[in-house]
């Protein structure tokens, strides 16, 4: 009996499983730290553990981190963000006050902040705050629709003006509802795009500026780059409100690698990117193509007809593109967009194969984008 309790006691049948919730290197280190920290925790050997443990977290994470990058799934990468703003298990439930104390309920925590913004801010805010006031109906403002606004101003200027008011307000307002209705979805658009941004630079430990304008390419671009072709603005406002979302993220990204500040085109010139607005036009050449010969089950008798000129010229084609009706100059389509530029091709690029045109364009950007309406 003696034997077996020497046996039991310090030969265990499983090696206990750490609680921390770490790999095993890391569950070793930690559980080392801990011992050093109830033992003496301001000894050397436990400041130098301390740091060794958070280099070794730090360095496990960034290997997280690019698994989740390079993992292409979608739902493993928020997954991965989302963890990194759980709580610990191992923490504490509630704040500790200045003297030490544990505050777990809401008032404790209340009355503590109330005593330390007391000193910059007089009387003390220690009492519970006022009920806010009852919701009032005399600043609720109705909707307005737009063609009760164009009623209202017929009804303003003199007579001799209202048949010329009546004759506009249907054409402007089909273009005030699709100029309203891009504005909408480019700000859909922007603000999920800016939050995964905030998401990711706020979840992610590295520096590194590969990782992360590959993350940027993965999860981020392919938002504001989904069905181009159809919604493509033309608005200089619109342009730049897109374009703003990649400037961001690309000024943030030199900060968190400690570089220099440096112009919106160094940077896309370091981080190897392309202008959002330069990709879009880059699509709709890539669709033009592909319609024209064919690689787009699509009716195209309502977009453009095929119209070579009845003589030949050098810098001429048999692909020359026209469109069969007048177009408004608020309305664009992605011929509309890119006629000029298609018609401007020689004959040897529009009868390329399919990729090696795609390699031509993308090498030539004045092909594509002579003029850019950015604000760089």
């Amino acid at each position: 009996n003696f034997v077996n309790g020497l046996l039991d006691a310090f030969v265990p049948l499983k090696v206990p499983k750490s609680s921390s919730g770490y790999p095993k290197f890391l569950s070793i280190i930690h559980d080392r730290l801990e011992r050093f920290h109830s033992a003496a925790p301001n000894c050397d050997s436990t400041h130098m553990l301390r740091a060794r443990f958070n280099k070794a977290l730090k360095t496990y994470e960034i290997k997280r981190e690019n698994d989740a990058i390079h993992s292409g799934n979608a739902n493993s990468f928020f997954k991965y963000c989302k963890t990194r703003f759980k709580p610990s298990s191992s923490s504490l439930p509630g704040i500790v006050d200045s003297s030490g104390t544990v505050l777990l309920t809401n008032k404790d925590k209340a009355t503590a902040f109330s005593k330390f913004f007391s000193k910059v801010q007089t009387p003390p805010m220690i009492a519970a705050l006022p009920l806010p006031p009852p919701p009032s109906t005399s600043f609720d403002i109705p909707f307005i629709s737009f063609e009760q606004i164009l009623l209202a101003i017929s009804q303003l200027v003199p007579k001799f003006y209202i048949l010329a008011v009546l004759n506009l307000d249907r054409n402007m307002f089909l273009m005030a509802a699709l100029l309203l209705r891009k504005m909408k979805f480019v700000t859909l658009v922007t603000r999920k795009a800016r939050s995964i941004c905030n998401l990711m630079l706020r979840s992610f430990l590295t520096s590194s500026s590969e990782a992360l304008v590959k993350a940027y390419k993965i999860y981020i671009r392919p938002l504001l780059e989904s069905s181009t072709v159809i919604w493509n603005p033309t608005d200089i406002g619109l342009v730049n409100r897109l374009e703003s979302v990649q400037r961001e993220f690309t000024r943030r990204v030199l900060w968190r690698s400690r570089l220099p500040y440096l112009p919106y085109p160094q940077r896309l010139e370091h981080l190897q990117l392309e202008t959002l607005e330069y990709r879009r036009a880059l699509n709709d050449m890539y669709f033009l193509f592909d319609a024209v010969h064919g690689f787009v089950h699509l009716d195209t008798s309502n977009l453009y007809s095929i119209a070579p000129l009845s003589r030949s010229l050098r810098s001429s084609h048999n692909l020359r593109l026209a469109i069969p009706f007048l177009m408004p100059a608020s309305f664009s389509s992605c011929v509309s967009r890119s006629l000029t530029l298609w018609n401007s091709l020689s004959n040897p690029i529009v009868t390329l194969p399919r990729i090696p045109y795609r390699n031509l364009v993308r090498r030539t950007p004045s092909l594509v984008l002579p003029t850019s309406h950015i604000k760089l």
